[in-house]
């Protein structure tokens, strides 16, 4: 017998130890993961340590019933919460004949306990059911699908192994020398069940986040947003740009892993207020910015970042989303576009149109009244009517014009047209209105051109740039006295050449624009009025025998068309010299051979 304990102590403390390290390995777990299989795993090696530890002091000789209830109560919990966090794991639920045979198993322990009973007979329905939990969640373990086929195979049977093991000990218990190559065989089947219930979870976790890390990446793939993470130590640069990078920028990921894309400044940098030196709180970079894309051209985006700081508070990294919102920004400046045009023309047409209302119902008044009686003064009041109705049309029709070019409603019917051409062409049409104001009208263009030299071409709407071009010329005429002279220009210039009281060409720099120009010889106007020339309404005093008329607006209008060409018109002018008036249009070279 001395002997036999020599392998016994050894062999039923390694179990012991090994059920143990399992027991805390599984209640750690438990409190970083709060899965319900770690608990139940780590109840059941507790219950596993308490049954070898009685066995222990059993074989030294304390057999009393106190030990022999802990005991068998030991391999009970055991074997039970072991098997049921093994069922939990693979998404089965815990089957009823097993809670039955527990409490039938506790009632024949107490019964064991009271009267006297075999060791063999308590011993054997336990054991029977041990056999059979640990053979059907093995089986289960072999059939589930979700786990990897390694921990699969070896957590599985060495459930079975493990289960046929230990339904075999009531009945080869007593067996002397056979006894502790048994535990020891309990031994290595207890060990390789840890090591493939710990496989299995950690197979699962590693599947999980491999899952999620692909799910993951296919959204930022898949995103119309630019996703981004950026590292700050040690080396500042990208650590992840998704593809949708290259629609918004214009740059590949590979550029701006390269650091090809830096010019974009897509990063907070250090020194917003968003990175603080010190302190756990980071708060989101939320900005909207415009950016140059790659081929130079212009769009908005909206960006959240988010700092990731190091366990001291420190910044290490940026994670962001860009999304481009350049149309959206467009359709919101069309809005408020629309919107301030609709309240200009209410408010336009509750005030501008008062005055002459009032007039005609004063004067369709004193007729009804028999003020006006006569057949000749009626006959002068109805074409003052008239009159005044004709300019309240015309003023109507301009405002409905105004707004709807301001709004974006109009549709240009754009063409391509030859610069010296048009402003030829239109210099004709307008000569005999000129000419019968009694004013001079002189067209100043460029030398004829030799053959194959470069001709200006304009993309333009003819019919609304000679409504431009008639304002001027209508307003030139209004405030030049008879005798006077109106000058017609048209030259070429780059778009980027300064030039007095000129903001712009309104086309790239370095490129050309198509210069017009109307001078007269008027009285001028003074410094203080050159800024509200293109107001609405805006009336400047007319030439000395001729009546202001028209309607105020002709010259708001001339601006929102010019401007939706990408061009601009200003204005140059002092008291007596006269004025200039100039609008820009971009222009496009092109090389036309002419006949020698």
């Amino acid at each position: 017998m001395d002997n036999t304990l020599t392998w016994y102590a050894p062999t039923i403390s390694a179990q012991i130890t090994i059920q143990a390290v399992m027991a805390l390995v599984f209640s750690y777990l438990y409190a970083h993961d709060r899965r319900r299989f770690l608990i139940l795993w780590g109840i059941g090696c507790y219950g596993w340590v308490l049954k070898l530890s009685f066995d222990l002091a059993i074989f030294q000789g304390h057999q009393t019933a106190f030990f022999l209830i802990m005991n068998q109560l030991g391999c009970l919990i055991g074997g039970f919460f072991l098997g049921w966090g093994a069922i939990n794991f693979i998404g089965k639920k815990l089957p009823k004949p097993w809670t039955v045979w527990v409490w039938l198993c506790v009632g024949w322990i107490v019964l064991a306990a009271l009267f006297t009973i075999p060791l063999t007979l308590v011993l054997l329905p336990i054991a029977l059911g041990v056999l059979v939990i640990y053979f059907w969640t093995g089986l289960a373990f072999l059939r589930a699908g979700n786990i990897e086929v390694t921990g699969q195979r070896i957590t599985g049977w060495a459930f079975v192994l493990t289960g046929l093991h230990l339904g075999n000990y009531p009945l080869l218990r007593n067996v002397e020398w056979l006894a502790p190559w048994g535990y020891l065989t309990a031994g290595a089947m207890t060990f390789l069940l840890s090591i493939g219930i710990l496989l299995a979870y950690y197979q699962r976790i590693r599947t999980s986040l491999t899952v999620s890390e692909t799910r993951l990446r296919m959204l930022a793939e898949n995103s119309p947003d630019l996703i981004y993470r950026y590292r700050l130590v040690p080396t500042p640069g990208f650590d992840y740009v998704s593809p949708a990078a290259l629609a918004i920028t214009g740059y590949t990921p590979d550029d701006f892993y390269a650091g090809r894309a830096d010019g974009l400044k897509l990063v907070p940098g250090l020194e917003n207020p968003a990175f603080p030196d010190s302190g756990n709180t980071h708060p989101g970079i939320g900005q909207y910015q415009q950016i140059l894309r790659e081929d130079g051209s212009a769009v908005f985006i909206e960006q959240r970042s988010t700092v990731v700081v190091d366990d001291r508070g420190r910044p290490v990294a940026v994670e962001g989303i860009a999304r481009d919102i350049t149309e959206r920004i467009k359709a919101e400046e069309e809005l408020l576009r629309m919107e301030k045009s609709r309240t200009h023309l209410l408010t336009n047409i509750s005030h501008d149109l008062r005055t002459p209302l009032s007039t005609v119902q004063g004067y369709v008044k004193a007729m009804l009244d028999q003020v006006i009686s006569k057949p000749e003064e009626q006959n002068e009041y109805l074409h003052l009517i008239y009159n005044r109705v004709l300019k309240i049309n015309r003023l109507i029709q301009d405002l409905f014009e105004l707004s709807q070019l301001e709004s974006r409603r109009v549709k240009f019917n754009l063409c391509r047209v030859a610069v010296s051409d048009m402003v030829s062409q239109l210099f004709d049409k307008y000569r005999v209105d000129v000419q019968d104001a009694g004013l001079d009208f002189i067209l100043n263009t460029p030398e004829p051109r030799e053959p194959g030299l470069p001709e200006m071409f304009v993309e333009v709407d003819p019919d609304q740039i000679e409504r431009v071009f008639a304002n001027l010329i209508y307003n030139a005429i209004k405030h030049t006295p008879p005798g006077g002279t109106i000058t017609v220009g048209c030259e070429t210039v780059q778009a980027d050449v300064p030039r007095s009281s000129r903001t712009g060409a309104g086309t790239a720099a370095g490129g050309f624009a198509a210069l017009v120009s109307i001078t007269d010889t008027g009285a001028g106007i003074s410094p203080e009025e050159l800024p509200y020339l293109f107001d609405r309404y805006y009336k400047g005093a007319a030439a000395e025998g001729k009546s202001m008329g028209g309607t105020g607006l002709g010259l708001a209008i001339s601006k929102e068309i010019v401007e939706y060409h990408d061009g601009r018109i200003w204005a140059e002018s002092v008291l007596k010299p006269g004025s200039t008036f100039s609008f820009t249009l971009p222009a496009a070279r092109r090389t036309i051979d002419h006949p020698g």
